[in-house]
């Protein structure tokens, strides 16, 4: 990810989808750099937040808090994968699969309801 799409206003950021098609190595390549935009949107989401009301804060907040604990649990699983070998990791890898498709819906809710990504904010 160069330096100028790191910093744009644009969230949640547009990442390759992975597939439990690609090779293990694709898939981890993508998966990975899916959760580190992510973090990095969650910062932005973060600041965007203390941006607003009271009240819509806490619940931005709150939401914010919950996607990085998914997301950190994610990426712990990633770390797991990459670690186990065999028809355990493909195990695995549907049950990541399926994490970071929550994950991706639950962040661009929330950027949405923040306004990014050409949503209107929602307080």
């Amino acid at each position: 990810m160069s330096e100028e799409q790191k910093n744009t206003d644009e969230v949640p950021t547009k990442v390759a989808e992975p597939s439990l098609s690609d090779t293990l190595e694709s898939w981890l390549t993508k998966v990975d750099e899916s959760l580190k935009a992510w973090g990095i949107d969650l910062d932005k989401m973060s600041a965007k937040a203390g941006e607003t009301g009271e009240d819509a804060r806490a619940e931005y907040e709150k939401q914010v808090a919950s996607l990085r604990e998914q997301l950190d649990k994610t990426r712990n699983r990633v770390d797991e994968i990459t670690k186990t070998q065999g028809e355990a990791a493909g195990e695995m890898r549907k049950g990541v699969q399926n994490a970071w498709g929550e994950l991706r819906k639950g962040i661009e809710g929330t950027a949405k309801k923040l306004g990014f990504g050409g949503g209107e904010k929602s307080e």
